[in-house]
């Protein structure tokens, strides 16, 4: 093939412990890379037709490198010293620092709040955690606005639509609605566009309103159990974890409003996104959630389903199987609760 004639050619060197490399394509039907190609080498040439800017994945000794392909051309890529050096593939060499520089735009949001915050909770601090919450509540519009900024600056690109995945649909749906115009008027035939168009339909699916998409699994104490056994009920659905820190500080909270409302029709059933079993079965005992439902999501299927990126989220239903409120800290969940149990 020609590269001249609408070809796309990705040269690779790599350390010559590697002995091979593979090529991998984004696919929105299912938002992941797909093997397009494996060569047994530590030095690669792949070739293949422009069809439309996308992004794709070299893979070798558990290390990935995302290319943002945006038009026919030579990709080069040198992996064999200690930085890796990118050309020909538009903001591709910026895409492979960019998740450290969200770590880094975290730690200086959050930082020492976090480390605070971890002390005054193993101190059973329960007044002092719940302060610095707030302080670092009231810093995150900031902070969202500065990692839209980032995500901004790669454009309406693939490397645009791997930045946006940094964000979260379900708390910035807004912000996905703004950059899915810039993608449908700059990049409409891509891939990409086609992921993000997708993932805006998935996201109103469980807007306020809707009807909750299912829900089943293994209950510790209970036995199998879905969202259909709580029918009449209000539900709040809260994904959470042991690690995550605003989850825990809420989770006392959550405690008083189940004791006062539980009588009155209200339960939770809450979805653990933990890795370790054991982790989120001790933050239960630990937390004295025990007395609503429990829910491990090892897979992270429910939380795929629900499109949940970040914690801590959760969705209040009512009675008749409706999404009334996502979102709610537990100060927000008892003024509903309060009005709708009047």
């Amino acid at each position: 093939m020609l590269i001249g004639q609408g070809g796309v050619s990705i040269s690779i060197k790599a350390p010559e412990a590697v002995d091979s490399i593979r090529l991998k394509v984004f696919s929105p039907s299912d938002f992941s890379y797909h093997d397009l190609e494996s060569k047994a080498a530590s030095e690669a040439r792949f070739i293949f037709p422009f069809k439309a800017p996308n992004l794709y994945q070299i893979s070798y000794a558990q290390k990935n490198i995302y290319l943002s392909v945006e038009e026919a051309g030579n990709i080069e890529i040198d992996g064999t010293g200690a930085e890796l050096h990118i050309s020909g593939a538009g903001k591709s060499q910026e895409l492979q620092i960019f998740p450290n520089q969200i770590d880094q735009l975290q730690a200086d949001f959050f930082g020492k709040l976090k480390k605070d915050l971890d002390e005054a909770m193993a101190q059973g601090e329960k007044a002092k955690a719940e302060k610095l919450m707030g302080e670092a509540n009231a810093l995150l519009p900031q902070f969202v606005e500065a990692l839209r900024s980032k995500i901004r600056s790669f454009g309406a690109s693939p490397a645009g639509y791997y930045a946006l995945q940094f964000s979260d649909i379900n708390k910035d749906l807004s912000f996905f609605e703004e950059r899915l115009k810039a993608f449908e008027k700059a990049i409409p035939e891509s891939p990409v566009t086609q992921a993000l168009q997708k993932q805006l339909i998935q996201a109103t699916r469980i807007a306020v309103g809707r009807s909750v998409p299912a829900i089943s699994g293994n209950d510790p104490k209970n036995g199998s159990i879905s969202l259909k056994d709580f029918e009449g009920k209000y539900v709040l659905v809260d994904f959470w974890a042991s690690w995550c820190r605003a989850c825990r500080v809420e989770n006392p909270k959550f405690v008083a409003i189940y004791e006062q409302y539980a009588a009155k029709g209200f339960t939770i059933l809450s979805i653990s996104r933990d890795d370790q079993e054991l982790a989120w079965q001790n933050a239960i005992r630990k937390d004295q959630t025990e007395a609503w439902y429990h829910l491990w999501d090892q897979k992270d299927v429910l939380a795929s389903r629900f499109g949940v990126s970040s914690l801590p989220q959760n969705l209040l239903i009512a009675p008749d199987g409706k999404i009334l409120a996502k979102n709610l800290d537990a100060e927000q969940l008892a003024k509903v609760l309060l009005e709708e149990m009047k």
